[in-house]
């Protein structure tokens, strides 16, 4: 006689369920656990977004140009180094603004200096930028007075006191009175052979 055994199939059956309300239960809550760290994460970078918008004034470097390039040894030592403001920022005193110059003969620091008409009228190392009339666009009516306002492009004018040759690293740091400092490094080219190079831009 064939008897069929049902016991312990409850069991099995109730356990399975239990697994699965399990299972989804765990899914929830890590779902739940996710989107909270998610929305934090949100949350921190809203903050720093809006901490970098207040306090982050500061420039780019949109441009980089040598220039009256010594076409015989093949050296610059003069530069434009064109400039704005950062989306965000707030005008810059560019009396309290510094630029340095680092080159494989080491660091210079210069100040600013004033406008000049032109770049023929710097003629050599004075520890000073100048912003070149010539090559900058006023926009705001406050550049020339020394400020770098909103959709100016300043073409700051530096003539250092060593040369750089091909094939040679450089760097540029504007650093304003207040907010972030901005770099821009780059190589010379390995043949300059023109009166104006671009480095970068």
């Amino acid at each position: 006689m064939f008897i069929l055994n049902m016991k312990g199939q409850g069991t099995g059956f109730s356990s399975m369920v239990l697994f699965i309300a399990a299972a989804l239960t765990a899914a929830i809550a890590a779902f739940v656990i996710i989107g909270a760290t998610t929305s934090a994460q949100g949350h921190a970078a809203a903050s720093a977004q809006q901490t970098v918008q207040t306090s982050g004034t500061t420039v780019e470097i949109v441009r980089v140009e040598g220039i009256n390039v010594n076409t015989t040894t093949q050296t610059v030592q003069e530069f434009l180094v064109y400039t704005r403001l950062a989306p965000g920022s707030q005008p810059i005193l560019l009396n309290q603004t510094s630029l340095i110059l680092y080159t494989p003969a080491g660091r210079e620091v210069f100040f600013y200096g004033g406008v000049v008409a032109n770049s023929s009228l710097v003629t050599s190392y004075t520890g000073y930028y100048y912003i070149d009339e010539h090559d900058s666009v006023d926009n705001s009516g406050l550049l020339y007075n020394g400020v770098l306002g909103p959709n100016d492009l300043a073409a700051l004018l530096v003539y250092a006191n060593v040369t750089l040759g091909t094939s040679q690293t450089w760097e540029i740091s504007i650093i304003p009175p207040n907010g972030q400092p901005y770099d821009l490094s780059g190589v010379t080219p390995a043949a300059m052979i023109y009166p104006t190079v671009v480095l970068y831009g």
